[in-house]
């Protein structure tokens, strides 16, 4: 993992080890709700190591995405495992995502803004 996380970070990373959503509130500022692309890809490969076998997926709503959410080939960090569910509501994603060649145990982007999508 990268630089230390975010509020918005660590609240999605403690949402996944409890097998909650993560719900921030669309009327707050974006800043309070942006996750970078790369802590998502990191939750969804295992590389935070944070969800609970009882619920494999990350769930978030409102969120703000920044950075490209490139899953290019990626595989779960220490097996051959898909990659966990990620189920977006109303979310937007500044750049575009990359799913090529991955194992993804399953996609919902409901109501989400994404300027491209490459899978």
């Amino acid at each position: 993992m990268g630089a230390n996380p975010t509020r918005a970070e660590s609240q999605l990373i403690a949402a996944v080890e409890a097998g909650q959503d993560q719900v921030f509130d669309p009327a707050k500022p974006k800043a309070s709700r942006t996750i970078r692309a790369v802590i998502l890809a990191d939750l969804l490969t295992g590389v935070i190591p944070s969800t609970p076998a009882k619920r494999q997926c990350v769930v978030l709503h409102n969120a703000v995405v920044t950075g490209i959410l490139d899953l290019t080939h990626a595989r779960r960090s220490q097996s051959d495992a898909p990659l966990l569910l990620l189920e977006a509501y109303n979310c937007e994603f500044e750049a575009s995502a990359k799913f090529c060649d991955t194992r993804l145990a399953g996609l919902r982007l409901i109501d989400c803004r994404l300027p491209g999508f490459k899978g």
